[in-house]
């Protein structure tokens, strides 16, 4: 309450307390109500019970392990991009091979990691892609962390 005094509002989550004295993760917003000379009259608050949405949460990052285990130990080295060519998942075979953690690779632009001629080359090649609905790629396979590994990749290089 303090907080909200101070500062006209606070929002956060805390444990939270029902009448039958069981527990929850409540959401609480607080809100400073001033007079006409600007001084605190009232503090107005709302709780929200954040239970199932901190048990959704827990599922969704369970399932983002388990695709992230299935990724990593995948016998090819993999990743996937956004629309922009963001790095969103790579599996540590693909990120070793490229000198990176994984999590560092995650938000990179696909584009930093080449050399620049080959960039227009990249872009000639998702646009093939996307217009015939069909890739130009090349099977390749690599011994990588003592493992061999397929890869398919654009004919392109990069850093």
């Amino acid at each position: 309450m303090r907080l909200a005094i101070e500062h006209g509002s606070w929002s956060g989550v805390l444990n939270c307390r029902r009448s039958d004295d069981s527990t929850f993760p409540g959401q609480i917003s607080a809100v400073t109500m001033v007079d006409h000379q600007g001084q605190p009259q009232a503090l107005v608050s709302i709780v929200r019970d954040m239970s199932e949405r901190v048990e959704l949460e827990a599922s969704i990052w369970q399932t983002m392990e388990l695709l992230q285990q299935v990724i990593d130990h995948c016998a090819c080295i993999d990743c996937r991009t956004d629309l922009q060519g963001c790095y969103l998942i790579a599996n540590h075979a693909f990120a070793s091979e490229l000198g990176y953690e994984r999590e560092a690779l995650i938000g990179i632009n696909q584009d930093m990691l080449k050399p620049p001629d080959d960039v227009c080359i990249h872009e000639a090649y998702d646009q093939q892609a996307i217009s015939s609905g069909k890739t130009n790629t090349i099977e390749q396979e690599r011994f990588i962390q003592g493992q061999l590994r397929t890869l398919s990749d654009y004919p392109i290089s990069y850093l």
